[in-house]
């Protein structure tokens, strides 16, 4: 079989071209992929979603260091105190041996809270300050020293009672 210089040529072309396309596919590729986090550009403004939400106001205003609502008196902040001295008795009832971490901050924190209600109370703030001590030191006494020290805040929270009582 013979083929002609005509068959020939095109036989070539098309080895020709088949090269020459996969000479180019077996190039690197002119463009590089974006690395991630730059394929955007920055916001230039709030999102859609942002712009057309309704803006954020403060509910209420910050109580300032001397804006407390029971430095006078009230049958409301009495319930108040009555009610903080019950979950300090309860925070101790529930203290284990030797006690937790959050027993500690959470008896504490309702030590906290019981400054702001003595306020009208002058006379009732060092049983408070004995309180706060006691506390400080209920992390690092031992098993047998908690339990008269556990009975000396009950005593406190009582002391405080009688006064709240007396001054009715």
């Amino acid at each position: 079989m013979r083929i002609g210089f005509g068959a020939l040529g095109a036989v070539a072309a098309l080895v020709a071209g088949g090269c020459a396309h996969h000479t180019k596919t077996a190039r690197a590729p002119d463009t590089v992929a974006p690395v991630i986090g730059e394929s955007h550009s920055p916001f230039r403004g709030k999102p859609a979603y942002l712009a057309t939400a309704r803006p954020l106001h403060p509910e209420s205003r910050p109580q300032a260091a001397n804006d407390n609502p029971c430095a006078r008196r009230s049958t409301g902040c009495d319930d108040r105190l009555r009610a903080n001295l019950a979950a300090i008795d309860g925070e101790l009832l529930a203290l284990s041996t030797p006690p937790s971490e959050n027993q500690l901050k959470a008896l504490a924190f309702s030590l906290g809270e019981l400054r702001p209600l003595l306020a009208p109370y002058t006379d009732v703030t060092a049983e408070a300050d004995e309180l706060a001590d006691d506390v400080d030191k209920l992390a690092n006494v031992t098993p047998v020293e908690q339990g008269p020290l556990l009975r000396r805040m009950f005593e406190l929270t009582d002391l405080i009672r009688v006064q709240l009582a007396a001054a009715q």
